[in-house]
């Protein structure tokens, strides 16, 4: 195990081990209330932890589904489901013996549709308030970085919002995920000055205003997946505490329900200090009218927890 030179008396290592669980949230915990200088030490660390618990989830979303259909000239014998063909032939279609048709007959197909994903990720102002030692930021990156893991293989793009709108990562883009990692990770260990100063100062034609406006991020992302002509299952996720407009004559709102209307799959990721006594007043109408609207959601609460309610998503949708 890796050990910080210097935070061996300040933390017990051997109660972290190798194992899931209580003491890896521990350690998160840990390492997202240090210093910038412990931090700096443990970063390598964290990421291969985070990249481990993506490991374990390799795949993630790839269940095959069967689907039956009638047999059809070129089709293999063995897949011909004998109790629903039975089913269709004497009992839906009434049919006896001498009636039967090649075409009668059903056949089970285990059918694997490939996914696109476009994640979006807020770094507006609110997600980087301390709500009891904590920040949104931090908790909805965890659970990015190793969702991004799991899925690695697939097409995917990434853009961060806040009143801007700012693409890391385009679908037919070419980039070193694990430099999109270590971005991420740097979100979440960031100040709003260090963030500033390290990262947006060094890019061009790129402010931070500090405001949530997520439309254009949507609108993006919606362009990005709806100007593809495959037969993927289309996924946008979108990380946020939600402290969006709350109206469903919003940009956003409409754009979402758009974007459903189109086929692709919402999932909204909200921080759990979303639903704490300041926020849920706010966040919960919001939540809710998405929901009506027919996107998933799903709490990003510990990096592994938020996997694996993910991957009960992921396989449904």
């Amino acid at each position: 195990m890796y050990e910080a030179e210097g935070l061996d008396e300040a933390f017990d290592w051997d109660s972290i081990g190798s194992f899931p669980g209580e003491g890896e949230e521990k350690l998160f915990n840990f390492f997202l209330e240090a210093d910038f200088e412990t931090q700096f030490k443990l970063k390598g660390h964290i990421m291969s932890r985070l990249m481990n618990i993506g490991l374990e989830f390799d795949n993630i979303g790839s269940k095959p589904r069967y689907i039956i259909r009638p047999f059809e000239v070129g089709d293999d014998p063995s897949f011909i489901d004998e109790l629903k063909s039975f089913e269709n032939i004497f009992v839906d279609l009434g049919k006896t013996v001498d009636d039967i048709e090649y075409n009668d007959y059903l056949i089970r197909k285990k059918v694997i549709r490939p996914k696109t994903v476009i994640f979006l990720q807020d770094i507006s102002n609110s997600m980087y308030v301390r709500h009891d030692m904590n920040r949104s930021i931090n908790k909805t990156v965890l659970a990015l970085i190793p969702l991004i893991h799991a899925l690695r293989g697939l097409k995917f793009g990434l853009a961060f919002f806040e009143s801007n709108t700012h693409i890391v990562k385009e679908l037919h883009d070419e980039k070193d995920e694990d430099q999109i990692l270590s971005t991420l990770l740097f979100l979440a260990t960031a100040s709003e000055v260090e963030l500033w100063k390290d990262f947006w100062s060094k890019k061009k034609d790129q402010r931070i205003y500090g405001g949530t406006a997520p439309n254009m991020s949507l609108i993006w992302a919606r362009s990005q997946l709806s100007g593809l002509l495959d037969r993927s299952v289309k996924i946008c996720f979108i990380f946020s505490d939600f402290m969006f407009t709350e109206s469903t004559e919003s940009e956003e709102y409409q754009t979402i329900k758009s974007m459903l209307e189109q086929g692709i799959k919402v999932v909204a990721c909200v921080s759990p200090l979303a639903l704490n006594e300041k926020l849920r007043e706010h966040a919960i109408p919001i939540l809710s009218s998405l929901g009506r609207l027919g996107c998933e959601i799903i709490l990003t609460t510990t990096p592994r927890d938020f996997l694996r309610r993910m991957e009960l998503i992921l396989d449904r949708i």
